[in-house]
């Protein structure tokens, strides 16, 4: 061995073929199209769900469904959690359809529903009417499984922890610009001179359901053109591989992950329920 050749040089290559080893692999660029999409299809949910709070206090005392004013905070309670509750019902099963029909259409029909009920809230004369149109709204928003879905299939372990973090972002905006719009748009008739159109007067709050509901049938009309079907986990695939593979153990594991899965979105319906629900018995 010569005098300048390094001692360590061995155990410098060892260390360095381990640190090549464990390298953090690059992550998978995200499908920033699709992502935008599903994000952009979300967002308008939580648009329509919240922008009726502002104003809806007073769309009930105008349809004088009751004399005490004591009581309106009971009907208005009703009326926000409707939407929540009939989401609740639903989620489970529109998650199981999108696994037979696929993604896309359960998604895309339950934004439709969503665009058309809200605009019909916004014409309500009665108070059935405002608990039938939400109770219907809620059955089509009951896809917040079915998105989650779509943003696990088009990204892979690299980049799902990204995608879920700008997904997650449709929520809180949604939450924040719908207050914006209910309060705004209310009553256009009497802000803004311009409105002051004899429909408007007998519809006050038409406005801000029918600003919501023209934003989710842009939406829909985004995902028609562009959204992909994404060739998920169906049932059938699923039933196919217990059959092939006899493992019993793989479909208790499945249906552990169902019940799971429906307990997550359970919980997360419920967030948005209880306030109003406690408002609704507080008031009696």
């Amino acid at each position: 061995m010569e005098e300048t050749t390094p001692l360590l040089s061995s155990e410098r290559s060892e260390r360095d073929a381990e640190a090549a080893t464990f390298k953090t692999p690059l992550a998978t660029p995200l499908p920033k199209l699709q992502l935008g999409i599903v994000t952009c299809i979300k967002l308008v949910e939580p648009v329509a769900y919240v922008q009726i709070f502002p104003y809806i206090n007073a769309f009930i005392s105008s349809l004088h469904v009751t004399d005490d004013p004591k009581k309106i905070g009971f009907y208005s309670g009703l009326v926000e959690s409707t939407f929540a509750v009939f989401q609740l019902v639903a989620i489970y099963n529109l998650s199981k359809l999108s696994d037979k029909i696929g993604r896309r259409p359960v998604l895309l029909c339950g934004v439709t529903g969503v665009a058309l009920t809200t605009i019909l809230f916004g014409l309500s004369t009665s108070f059935p009417m405002m608990l039938v149109v939400r109770a219907i709204a809620g059955l089509c928003s009951g896809n917040s499984a079915v998105s989650q879905s779509i943003v696990g299939e088009i990204t892979d372990s690299s980049n799902v922890g990204l995608a879920t973090a700008v997904y997650g972002l449709s929520w809180p905006i949604g939450a924040v610009l719908g207050p914006l719009l209910g309060g705004g748009l209310s009553s256009p008739a009497e802000k803004f001179s311009w409105l002051n159109w004899e429909f408007l007067r007998r519809h006050p709050y038409f406005l801000p359901c029918g600003v919501s509901g023209a934003l989710s049938l842009a939406a829909v009309t985004v995902g028609y053109f562009f959204l992909q079907e994404q060739a998920g986990l169906t049932a059938a695939i699923f039933q196919q591989r217990v059959l092939r593979n006899g493992n019993d153990n793989f479909s208790r594991a499945s249906r552990n992950e169902d019940a799971i899965i429906y307990a997550y979105h359970l919980s997360s319906s419920y967030t948005p329920t209880l306030p109003f629900l406690m408002e609704a018995l507080d008031s009696q």
